[in-house]
């Protein structure tokens, strides 16, 4: 609110002019919303956390949506600073969801307006890991198996974290497995 001035020099001519304008918005205490980070990432089955969200001025309430097909912990809060948890859908998977952030209008009469901030929540698939290798042996054999589809592998059974893994002097039938971790930390097994 109040009286301003701005003032415009040409720089070539070192001419100058004033214009003097005047604001009144008629809030005398705008809401305030703000977000620690705007954007983040999540694998399909994980959950994203929104943390230390913060609301001020009069505003007493902040409303949450999205524009995906995921569930939220809750969609209205009242206190600050609070946390949103959404968990995205396997329709998510794939795609930048955004998620709006909306205060109520601080003073109810309508000459405060509402503060709208985004939030883009990109959902990662997860990797689809394969193992190969040889699914019929003689007791008594060993077993090398391999795995494809992520950045880092861990195996059962002692079978190490690289992406090949030998099982020795197999001696009944067994089951192995590998968890699979890609470059965003999403994970299959």
């Amino acid at each position: 609110n109040g009286t301003h001035t701005v003032v415009v020099t040409n720089t070539l001519t070192t001419c100058q002019n004033s214009v003097q304008f005047t604001v009144n918005c008629d809030c005398a205490t705008p809401a305030e919303l703000t977000l620690p980070q705007n954007t983040g990432s999540v694998c399909v089955g994980d959950s994203a956390f929104i943390n230390n969200v913060t609301f001020g001025g009069a505003t007493n309430l902040v409303n949450v949506t999205s524009n995906g097909t995921g569930s939220f912990s809750a969609t209205t809060f009242t206190t600050s600073p609070f946390n949103i948890i959404y968990i995205p859908s396997s329709d998510d998977a794939g795609k930048t969801i955004t998620i709006t952030l909306t205060t109520n209008d601080p003073d109810g009469t309508g000459s405060c307006a509402p503060e709208t901030i985004n939030y883009s929540l990109t959902v990662r698939n997860n990797p689809i890991g394969s193992i190969t290798g040889n699914q019929l042996v003689c007791v008594g054999q060993d077993v090398t198996l391999v795995a494809s589809g992520g950045l880092t592998y861990n195996w059962s059974d002692g079978g190490g974290m690289s992406n090949s893994a030998t099982f020795n002097d197999i001696t009944q039938k067994d089951t192995f497995s590998v968890y699979i971790i890609d470059a965003f930390g999403c994970k299959d097994t």
